[in-house]
């Protein structure tokens, strides 16, 4: 997916020169190894390679062992086989939740939107305006909505869902 020159930008940026300068990068490392890949590309599915074919694969070959070599050292990669013995089983828990009234009444208020817009007959400017919102815009409310109300409410209605949140905590706590 990555060209090899990409591989010396990061050294470059990590060991300045451990790789070499650019152009003696592509010389040693990335022209054969992408010309050895190119003729691989070509000759999928056909017959024999001509004797320079295959000196441009093995050079290709050999300039790719080099460049492990010289890169591997450096490389942390672990695979799933390799760290699977060391963690826990996945825990997977649903807790369901009821929404607070709050949500409730911004879903219902919302739900009563979407009915208006759906209704509207489409012929003046102000129903083109009042177009029911795309299916992912609903979901993408819904998912904030349910995350923090204060993600979809205006400055005026959240301070206004506030003071009613604190006179509904006030209520709860004289209860006790």
């Amino acid at each position: 997916q990555n060209r090899v020159l990409d591989l010396w930008s990061l050294f470059d940026f990590l060991m300045p020169g451990y790789l070499g300068t650019q152009k003696s990068f592509n010389a040693r490392f990335s022209r054969p190894v992408q010309m050895a890949a190119k003729i691989e590309r070509k000759r999928r599915g056909k017959g024999k390679l001509s004797k320079q074919e295959q000196e441009t694969i093995k050079k290709g070959s050999e300039a790719l062992i080099a460049l492990k070599r010289q890169v591997l050292p450096f490389v942390l990669r672990r695979v799933k086989e390799d760290v699977l013995k060391e963690l826990p089983p996945k825990i997977i828990q649903d807790i369901y939740v009821d929404p607070s009234q709050l949500q409730m009444d911004l879903i219902e208020k919302r739900k009563a939107e979407w009915e208006e817009a759906k209704a509207a007959d489409g012929d003046s400017a102000q129903d083109l305006q009042k177009k029911p919102p795309h299916v992912f815009q609903s979901l993408q409310y819904l998912r904030r909505l349910c995350t923090d109300p204060s993600l979809v409410l205006g400055p005026q209605e959240e301070a206004a869902a506030d003071a009613k949140d604190s006179a509904n905590d006030c209520c709860r706590y004289m209860r006790w």
